[in-house]
């Protein structure tokens, strides 16, 4: 299971596309200036922060680092795909699709938190973050900004992920990885207004 069927795979890129628009229109801006796109937030010891505390202690990407203005910024979404919601089979998972933002997708599992669900997150988001490589860091990314750490009730848990720009594939990385861990129900939205 690789990929999505091609009817979901471009409702999740119309949602990408949407996001990437924005975030051209703002880094247009920083043109003429010095700045870093999608720079790694750094520790006083120049490692990747991460909280110490937490089931996730991951990582996190800010959208652009003006240096001129010395402060870092984040790019918002300003419009949503809109559909009606609806559901598809994903190997043994259940996924439901609702209207989402792309920099702020509530990914909802229907199973306990384990160990294993926090591994498979881990993996996932390590492979998605990507590594700051080569000397350009004017050029974007393709990774994922940010994932929260999970809200756990006795029905499942919930996170937030801000998938930056990470490709569309992104999502079913994220599916794959929750369905190798057994989740029955997976359900992807943005609370909207």
């Amino acid at each position: 299971m690789d990929a999505l069927p091609p009817d979901i795979e471009q409702v999740i890129v119309a949602a990408r596309d949407v996001y990437l628009e924005q975030f051209r229109s703002e880094i247009a801006d920083l043109r003429g200036k010095a700045f870093i796109l999608e720079p790694v937030l750094l520790g006083p010891d120049g490692t990747p922060a991460v909280e110490a505390q937490g089931l996730l202690p991951l990582p996190n990407r800010l959208d652009y680092l003006d240096l001129t203005a010395n402060a870092g910024g984040m790019v918002a979404s300003k419009g949503v795909v809109r559909f009606e919601p609806f559901s598809f089979p994903y190997g043994n998972t259940e996924v439901t699709l609702s209207p989402f933002i792309w920099d702020s997708i509530f990914v909802t599992v229907g199973d306990a938190w384990s160990q294993a669900y926090a591994t498979a997150l881990s993996d996932w988001y390590g492979v998605a973050f990507g590594k700051d490589e080569g000397d350009d860091n004017t050029a974007m990314q393709n990774a994922v900004h940010f994932i929260s750490e999970p809200i756990v009730d006795p029905t499942g848990f919930t996170i937030n992920i801000d998938f930056g720009t990470a490709p569309a594939s992104a999502v079913a990385d994220l599916l794959e990885a929750l369905e190798s861990r057994g989740a029955p129900q997976v359900s992807l939205a943005t609370p909207l207004e």
